[in-house]
């Protein structure tokens, strides 16, 4: 059963408060409140909240991706464009939220990662230590076992010690411990069994690219430096930079081969 409307308030004002360091917390409770609703309302994610006889005292969010959330905000649009008009002349924060709804359709996370993730939980700090967490947790993988979902994702930005602490003592496993920094990527839909056949381009080669399966798709991939989501950007322009130079170095390397290369694919 749908959440009534004042606990997505509260929902969204504890999201507000307590992850208060990413882009979403930003654009302020009331837009936080119209995603809250986006994600109680779809069918691919689940809404969890535990509540004390004063209100809510945390929540857990998770699903299948962002992308039918954000298609469900876009359908509540009157309420969406009422939370968006005091921002409306901060073009950076606009240009934030353009960038996410460009991206809504492109959740796979590529290689073994499962599609389900968790997307958020918070706990009001008087309950920190009770045990809700642990229970919100709980609630959410237990919601993913009965739809026949195993195992789910987390991402979290690697300056969160205590969040580590956290989801590894609820039995995480870390898989990016030791792994090759975050890549840009140019994806060949459905090629990944030949990626044995494929002599990486010289062109490639020169810029530290190399060629591997991600998911169904062959991917031609360059690594870039590693960035932390809770940062300001201020802080890693550099990263940012170096990241866009080896994006546009593999976009002229596909120009340069990539029709020889589908040809030797077939």
């Amino acid at each position: 059963m749908p959440h009534d409307e004042n606990t997505l308030r509260q929902v969204g004002a504890l999201h507000s408060s307590c992850i208060d360091q990413g882009f979403l917390s930003s654009l302020g409770p009331r837009f936080l409140t119209v995603l809250y609703r986006a994600i109680d309302r779809s069918d691919d994610a689940v809404l969890i909240v535990e509540t004390d006889g004063n209100g809510v005292i945390g929540f857990v969010t998770g699903g299948s991706g962002m992308g039918p959330i954000y298609g469900q905000m876009i359908r509540d649009w009157p309420n969406l464009i009422l939370a968006l008009l005091p921002i409306l002349f901060q073009p950076r924060k606009v240009l934030g939220i353009l960038e996410i709804l460009k991206r809504r359709d492109k959740d796979d996370p590529g290689g073994d990662l499962p599609r389900h993730e968790l997307f958020s939980i918070a706990v009001v700090p008087a309950a920190r230590g009770t045990g809700v967490a642990e229970r919100l947790y709980h609630g959410l993988a237990a919601h993913f076992l009965a739809r026949n979902v195993p195992a789910f994702r987390i991402v979290v930005g690697e300056t969160l010690t205590p969040a580590h602490r956290f989801y590894t003592r609820m039995g995480a496993k870390p898989v990016d411990k030791g792994a090759s920094s975050p890549s840009v990527k140019i994806m060949l839909g459905g090629m990944a069994a030949k990626v044995g056949r494929v002599v990486v381009p010289g062109g490639l080669h020169t810029i530290g690219g190399y060629i591997r399966p991600a998911g169904r798709s062959l991917g031609l991939v360059t690594d870039t430096p590693r960035l932390d989501t809770v940062r300001p950007f201020t802080d890693q322009r550099t990263a940012v930079d170096t990241a866009l130079r080896k994006a546009s170095d593999l976009k002229e390397g596909w120009d340069a081969h990539g029709a020889a290369l589908r040809e030797h694919l077939g």
